[in-house]
C-alpha cells in the first residue's frame, strides 16, 4: 500500500480532501474484497482508517482546548 508522499499537516485544504477522497474509495474497495475473500492482508483496512482520520485532523484542525468556564470543585470520597 502506498502511503501519502506528503504529511498532512504539509498540504493545502485541497489536496487534502482529494487524498481523503481517494482513501475513503480505497477503504471502500478493500472492504469489497475482504467479503469477497480476495484481500491478502485484512490490517490494511485498519491503516486506510488511520490515514482518513488523519486527514480528516488535518483538515479540520486541532480542536481548541477547553477552558471550563467555572472551576471545578473537588469533592472528597
Amino acid at each position: 500500500m502506498a502511503k501519502t508522499t506528503a504529511k498532512p499537516a504539509q498540504l493545502n485544504p485541497k489536496q487534502l480532501a482529494e487524498a481523503l477522497s481517494q482513501k475513503r474509495a480505497d477503504l471502500a474497495e478493500k472492504k469489497r474484497s475482504l467479503k469477497a475473500g480476495e484481500l491478502v492482508n485484512p490490517r490494511s483496512i485498519r491503516a486506510v482508517r488511520r490515514e482518513i482520520a488523519r486527514l480528516l485532523t488535518a483538515l479540520n484542525g486541532p480542536a481548541p482546548a477547553e477552558s471550563p468556564s467555572k472551576p471545578l470543585k473537588k469533592t472528597r470520597k
